[in-house]
């Protein structure tokens, strides 16, 4: 017999500290810090595919976030970042499970000059929840 599996949505506010390093012309750093989330949606898929809403455990959680990061490029018109991530959250999951929302994220992102007076951001966010056997 298969598994379900789960998808969440989370709308999430971090807060954060950082401090850079700069050796050599590229530039490395490190952030940790706290972070708040609010469920939006929470979907289970049974072994068959079809999906449905399920009840969630905690809708509002709160966690731990650190991340590190490194400048791969620079030119006239923008910064290329790497940057991976780990947050732990404090809450359930699921209703029957004390499973914690834990993410592992690479991010990608781009800053540079849309015009004269607006800095533009793109970001490819790649994310994994972390989750047991």
């Amino acid at each position: 017999m298969g598994r379900s599996s789960y998808t969440f949505d989370f709308f999430e506010l971090p807060l954060l500290l950082r401090t850079e390093l700069t050796l050599g012309g590229r530039s490395f750093y490190a952030m940790a810090g706290a972070y708040g989330s609010v469920l939006l949606r929470a979907d289970e898929t049974d072994a068959d595919g079809a999906m449905s809403p399920m009840g969630a455990g905690d809708r509002v959680d709160v966690g731990l976030l650190a991340a590190g990061g490194v400048s791969l490029a620079t030119s006239p018109r923008g910064h290329l970042f790497a940057e991976l991530r780990y947050q732990h959250g404090f809450q359930s999951l699921l209703p029957s499970s004390d499973q914690k929302h834990q993410v592992v994220s690479l991010l990608l992102m781009r800053y540079g000059k849309a015009s004269e007076s607006l800095v533009a951001r793109q970001a490819i966010y790649l994310s994994t929840a972390v989750l047991p056997a």
